[in-house]
């Protein structure tokens, strides 16, 4: 008896790593099929299905280096610096410190938000009525320099006090990383820590995520993929202190998967418990089959499908596209250092991860 369950195991096992061979000749494939080197320079992808984990990477670190990007490459996250934000208020809802329901003129100045009815909530899921980017932000200084590097608290203040907020009934869905430097805010606010040590004693050490960061300086700039425009030229990676929680984040690969992991596990553990919870809330946006949730968007590729969450961001040098379909416990994060979009590659890795979208309800 236990030598037939001992060939059972040995042959799902072939079966298994069979499988997965096959997975990565199709990833390979594609890789090289879709990425142009005249238009992208390196391109670093994590995938997870179940409990098989791989990266791969194509293109160099930086422009005639020969060297290749691997898990460990750090890239500029841009907007899918969010989902870490949002993490941290999901947090600080479950430890009974704010409720998303509250208006933030109580934890931020009544002067500037008593009046314009915005709720946590709002600023989540992309309803508050404030704009994209404030009005105010200056354009790029004479050297290129992002003016998201440029702008400070004052000017912050100065838009937020002629800013008129949208009636609630009027509001839509409004992307914008104007909400999320005020949930920054309200976390230092409500903690009195800065967001960066909120952040790594919450999230980034109880995950052990080492490598994520919002500072390229002597101990890492070896690891960093200068980021590349949309013509290949070299572009200053952004330092951001406002936008810091909406843009700022710099991750890895390696990171990013195990933060992509945390999502697909049903562990019995506060902080997975919190992340499997964002997900419960979803609104609708301007796009048919795409809802906002905290933190992530929320997309259902056809009628008998399983949805998927998911989050892009760019920046002048970067582009960087996570998601995960929890039910199929499948993942993707795809980074590239360079500004020509690369989205739906990540999208269609995702979709061979799930052969071809087969895998339904």
């Amino acid at each position: 008896m236990k030598s037939i369950l001992t060939l059972l195991i040995i042959a799902s096992c072939l079966s298994l790593n069979a499988q997965n061979k096959k997975l990565e000749k199709s990833i390979n494939k594609f890789l090289l099929m879709e990425t142009d080197p005249t238009v992208n320079t390196g391109i670093s992808v994590g995938v997870i299905d179940h409990n098989y984990q791989k990266a791969f990477s194509v293109g160099e670190l930086s422009k005639g280096s020969d060297i290749s990007p691997n898990e460990n490459t750090i890239f500029e996250l841009g907007s899918c610096t969010k989902v870490f934000t949002a993490t941290l208020i999901a947090i600080l809802k479950e430890e009974g410190k704010l409720k998303y329901e509250d208006d933030i003129s109580k934890y931020l100045d009544k002067l500037y938000f008593e009046e314009k009815d915005i709720t946590i909530l709002d600023l989540l899921t992309h309803y508050s009525g404030l704009s994209r980017f404030p009005s105010n932000l200056p354009e790029r200084d004479e050297n290129g320099i992002s003016p998201y590097n440029n702008y400070t608290y004052k000017g912050l203040l100065t838009y937020l006090k002629k800013y008129k907020s949208t009636p609630r009934l009027e509001r839509r869905y409004l992307y914008s990383h104007t909400n999320y430097v005020l949930l920054t805010l309200i976390i230092e606010k409500i903690t009195q820590q800065k967001y960066e040590q909120v952040l790594a004693n919450k999230v980034l050490k109880p995950l052990k995520m080492e490598n994520t960061t919002f500072s390229i300086n002597e101990s890492n700039q070896s690891d960093f993929a200068p980021g590349y425009n949309a013509y290949q030229k070299p572009v200053e990676s952004w330092n951001t202190e406002v936008f810091k929680g909406a843009l700022g984040l710099k991750s890895t690969t390696k990171d990013i998967m195990i933060f992509l992991t945390a999502q697909l596990n049903d562990a019995d553990s506060e902080l997975l418990n919190i992340l499997g919870n964002m997900q419960n809330y979803t609104s609708p946006t301007n796009v048919k089959n795409v809802r906002t949730s905290i933190g992530w968007h929320r997309i259902k590729p056809r009628k008998k499908y399983y949805p998927f969450f998911a989050h892009s961001g760019a920046t002048d040098g970067h582009q960087v596209y996570i998601a995960f379909l929890r039910e199929t416990k499948t993942a993707v994060v795809f980074m590239s250092n360079s500004r020509n979009s690369n989205y739906g590659m990540g999208n269609s890795i995702l979709k061979i991860l799930n052969n071809r979208w087969k895998r339904k309800n």
